[in-house]
């Protein structure tokens, strides 16, 4: 998922968005949450490898808000002080997206410059103390664990994995604000963090502070063969832009050739050394492409490829029953099979929709993180627990200013999803 850098832009937009507005709730939501009281940072424990400028607290929130009285769990937060002379102007929240890769070690790492994107510029770091936490059932948060005895037992394993849609997480949320003693939320969120903030901000539009969502996601975008071809098509968009600079410059290991048959070669092939099978191959074939740094990387890739290595784009072997530093695909599957589900009943609808796919859309043929969703949440035991549905208007005019950020060739989520998102919220801004 391409994540813009925001730089002096965010730091301005921070600055200067307001957030005076009250609201009532909307009643297709419970926002009850219980009062919180304020937490104390401390110096992190050395377990969390957090450098000495991060202090670190627990917030305890219980295991399902709808159920509080059924038991809790220890969410991990920490924190990076303002550092400019005249004070912070509050806390700001800060998601990556995913999901499944802890908030706490992504921030650390994009604090050193480890991480090309997402960028905070200095004038974020002087002004606000900014806050990221691994939300439950991800990084240091209880990460969900799975090992193949569990797998061999899903159904009954998945039917009591605790609450981890965004209903959830968003009343966590609300529960941390309260913990910091801040009026407002201030938010930057990532890719699945704007559905976060999106959700946020319809549940507690009069809490809403300043907002930054980048690499937005249209959560009134259902399901099924709809959000599987606008992602592919992106997915497309964007490998037709690779082509273009691959063949224009020299950086590119690939320069002159046909870079089109080359690559409906290699989704269509099934030997390698690390093999690539059908939709899979694809599927990881262009994944990676969207988290490579550089094009230039992406091109020898290829090249290694064409040559029957395909090494570069091989999946990783699992070697622990959790990925606490790491995205983890076994926390990925749990938020989103309780958020989105999928419409897949049967082999025949998964062939429907590939032959769609692969008849508009020649070069990717339905390959997305959307089908991918799709295929392993196919028989998920556990209800959707938030259906794609159209923002409330009633609550979405009551929202201060948001900031849209969005890329016209990010293949993961497109750019048709912030214009979509805009259109639900009057006051947001789109910057392409």
């Amino acid at each position: 998922m391409t994540m813009e850098a925001v730089l002096s832009g965010l730091a301005m937009a921070l600055v200067a968005l307001s957030s005076t507005v009250l609201a009532h709730p909307w009643k297709g939501y419970d926002t009850t949450v219980p009062a919180y009281p304020n937490i104390d940072f401390t110096t992190c424990a050395s377990e969390y490898m957090m450098s000495a400028e991060f202090e670190c607290v627990s917030l305890t929130v219980p295991i399902d808000h709808d159920k509080p009285r059924d038991g809790s769990i220890d969410l991990f937060v920490s924190r990076r002080k303002a550092s400019g002379t005249s004070g912070s102007l509050g806390s700001l929240i800060f998601n990556n997206g995913g999901p499944g890769a802890g908030s706490s070690v992504v921030f650390q790492a994009i604090s050193y410059g480890l991480l090309a994107f997402p960028a905070f510029s200095q004038e974020i770091f002087d002004s606000y103390d900014v806050i990221a936490i691994d939300t439950r059932g991800i990084g240091y948060s209880n990460p969900i664990s799975c090992d193949k005895d569990i797998w061999n037992t899903a159904p009954e394993y998945l039917r009591r994995i605790m609450p981890v849609s965004q209903n959830s997480l968003t009343k966590d949320y609300e529960l941390l604000r309260q913990a910091l003693g801040e009026d407002v939320f201030n938010f930057v969120g990532f890719s699945y963090g704007t559905i976060l903030g999106q959700t946020y901000a319809e549940i507690y539009p009069q809490k809403v502070g300043r907002m930054v969502l980048d690499a937005v996601v249209d959560r009134s975008v259902p399901g099924g063969i709809s959000v599987i071809m606008a992602e592919s098509l992106t997915y497309q968009a964007t490998l037709e832009q690779f082509f273009l600079w691959c063949n224009k410059t020299e950086e590119c290991s690939l320069k002159g050739k046909d870079l089109t048959a080359i690559f409906e070669n290699l989704a269509s092939a099934t030997s390698f050394t690390c093999t690539l099978r059908g939709q899979r191959g694809l599927g990881q074939l262009l994944f990676v492409e969207s988290f490579l740094q550089n094009w230039t990387e992406l091109a020898d890739g290829i090249n290694l490829a064409v040559n029957g290595n395909a090494k570069g784009f091989s999946t990783k072997l699992k070697t622990s029953n959790t990925e606490p530093n790491g995205g983890s695909d076994y926390a990925a599957r749990a938020i989103y099979c309780q958020d989105y589900g999928s419409s897949f009943v049967s082999a025949v609808d998964v062939k429907s929709v590939l032959d769609v796919a692969s008849a508009l859309l020649p070069l990717t043929r339905g390959a997305s993180e959307a089908f991918t969703v799709a295929a392993y949440c196919a028989g998920w035991p556990a209800p959707v627990r938030n259906p794609a549905h159209t923002l409330n208007l009633e609550q979405a005019k009551k929202l201060p200013p948001l900031l849209l950020v969005n890329a016209f060739y990010d293949p993961e989520t497109s750019s048709s999803w912030a214009q979509g998102a805009k259109e639900q919220i009057p006051s947001a801004v789109n910057i392409w």
